[in-house]
């Protein structure tokens, strides 16, 4: 029998995929890391009410529980490790192209950037999040319309006074999309503000069409 190199190619960007967070529950949990402990327990009960589960994730993937839960520097990071590298090999679209031409006639559908669709379900999720969510996504388009004088900043006075959120409400929205690695931190000048996380700038726009 003729060995189909194709479709073994195809097998191992099948399975590549697989590991993805955005579709693959237990890497998702492995990406959130660092978080603390009662977030993720809300966030993912499935696998820390389980025992036998977190007995795993201590004793295989080197995983540290407790107030707040670390990815530590075993076998869940270098899993961490290795999807970041699928990230950033799939994010070139030359590299996807190039497989898609390869793969046309054993794929069904073409090869996505997998980077952009965990961005994707990360903002799906913070706007599914039943007190904050809806604001949330306000103070997302703000930061991406946001060119002058920084893009994709704004002032935390500026980001209360132009969707007219207080303070408290805001710092809670701002403590949800941090969660969710939305935004980051960057203080300029003395003021306080928060940009959009540097990993999703390139897909910004994109986000905004489809989700916002």
């Amino acid at each position: 029998m003729e060995l189909n190199v194709k479709e073994h190619l195809n097998n191992l960007i099948e399975a590549l995929m697989a590991l993805s967070p955005s579709r693959n529950y237990v890497t998702q949990f492995l990406m959130m890391l660092p978080q603390d402990y009662p977030t993720l327990y809300d966030a993912y009960p499935e696998i820390l009410r389980d025992e036998e589960i977190r007995n795993i994730l201590t004793q295989s993937f080197g995983i540290s529980l407790g107030a707040k839960i670390d990815a530590g520097y075993g076998f869940g990071n270098q899993i961490r490790d290795f999807i970041s590298r699928i990230f950033t090999a799939l994010e070139d679209e030359k590299v996807r192209n190039a497989l898609n031409e390869l793969l046309q006639n054993v794929r069904r559908e073409p090869i996505p950037n997998l980077c952009k669709e965990w961005a994707e379900l990360r903002l799906r999720g913070v706007s599914m999040e039943p007190t904050y969510g809806r604001d949330s996504l306000r103070v997302f388009r703000l930061l991406a319309e946001t060119k002058e004088p920084w893009e994709y900043r704004c002032d935390l006075s500026d980001m209360i006074s132009k969707t007219g959120i207080n303070e408290a409400t805001m710092r809670r929205i701002i403590e949800l999309m941090d969660r969710f690695r939305l935004i980051e931190k960057d203080d300029i000048g003395g003021k306080e503000g928060y940009r959009i996380a540097s990993k999703i700038r390139a897909y910004v726009q994109d986000l905004i069409k489809e989700q916002v």
